[in-house]
């Protein structure tokens, strides 16, 4: 069962389905049964989905799940998380170092912006 849902994770990954795939690889993350590296792992591709999904309120919510989640501090991501969250002003030189983790799908940009 939990191949077939980091396969879904997955799948709305690839299909630029961030906000939902950030709301799978979360869940995942908090299944009993998961290791503590994959648990890490599935936490952090939940950052990433977050950060790079489309404005709204299913963002907000997801951003402040993981904000509060104990593993917060352990991500390559939280300072930039917590960034988000208290709405500051996000340099340059620090969305560079999050864009290069992108996977290569993460990083397409859509036509005319």
């Amino acid at each position: 069962m939990l191949r077939f849902r980091s396969a879904q994770a997955k799948i709305k990954d690839s299909r630029r389905n961030y906000t939902e795939a950030a709301q799978y690889y979360y869940n995942l993350a908090t299944e009993a049964g998961v290791d503590e590296d994959a648990s890490l792992e599935l936490y952090n591709n939940s950052i990433t989905c977050a950060i790079i999904s489309t404005a709204g309120p299913r963002k907000d919510r997801i951003l402040d799940q993981l904000r509060k989640d104990k593993r917060f501090k352990l991500s390559i991501h939280h300072e930039l998380l917590d960034m988000f969250a208290k709405g500051s002003v996000i340099r340059p030189a620090r969305t560079k170092s999050f864009v290069e983790t992108l996977q290569t799908h993460q990083k397409a940009t859509v036509k005319g912006r």
